[in-house]
């Protein structure tokens, strides 16, 4: 939602839209950086992604981009909070921080961007995580799921992997390729799960439980036999 300081600069924002929509990105980061200065949250932002891509004239600048980012997030701006959370969750970063990063995708998901759940469950999942747990984990890859969130899927696959669950593994995998999700990590992910393939492994699986549950039932019966004679 747009608070009272949003529209502070809301003239200069457009007109750098404007500039930055016809490839005139000099003009456009001028107009953006005076627009973020009066406070501006959506332009706080832009400028947040130019000193991290390096573009519009700026020079990457990890520093300068957490400072804007973190002052459109203080105004509520959920893709802010959402790109705080990536930025902090990418250990390739000097500013890599899990505590940090678990806040500001709890803020995004306060403002309803759910793909935020996904990542506080791959969060939640990771043993480096001095707060892990695998069952926060489950039940924010749930929530993405819930609101379509194809990356939910794989979420859950992952944690039933780590479970040794393999079957459901496998499920939650071909759900997140179903409904869209990066298929070269999934395959990955299924080859983890099942080598030889699922319908290959599946059957020796279950053929193992068959001879297993029947030697069982022999052991059971040959006990019977030996205690009534």
């Amino acid at each position: 939602m747009e608070n009272g300081k949003f529209d502070n600069g809301i003239k200069e924002y457009n007109e750098g839209a404007y500039f930055f929509s016809k490839g005139q990105k000099k003009l456009a980061i001028d107009r953006m950086l005076l627009s973020a200065q009066k406070g501006c949250a959506k332009a706080q932002f832009f400028v947040a992604c130019a000193y991290y891509k390096g573009d519009c004239g700026l020079s990457k600048n990890i520093f300068e981009c957490e400072e804007w980012a973190k002052e459109a997030a203080d105004q509520n701006l959920a893709d802010a909070c959402l790109f705080l959370g990536n930025i902090y969750l990418d250990s390739e970063n000097p500013i890599y921080n899990l505590d940090y990063a678990v806040h500001y995708y709890d803020k995004a998901l306060d403002l309803g961007e759910y793909e935020a759940a996904y990542y506080l469950g791959m969060i939640y999942l990771m043993d480096e995580y001095l707060n892990s747990n695998d069952k926060y984990a489950q039940r924010y890859f749930n929530l993405a799921i819930s609101h379509d969130i194809p990356s939910g899927y794989y979420g859950m696959g992952l944690y039933y992997e780590k479970v040794n669950d393999k079957e459901n593994a496998h499920k939650y995998y071909e759900l997140a390729k179903m409904y869209g999700y990066d298929e070269d990590k999934v395959d990955e992910a299924l080859n983890r799960v099942y080598p030889q393939g699922f319908s290959i492994e599946h059957f020796k699986g279950a053929a193992t439980r068959l001879v297993t549950a029947t030697i069982i039932s022999l052991i059971i019966l040959l006990i019977y036999i030996l205690f009534k004679y």
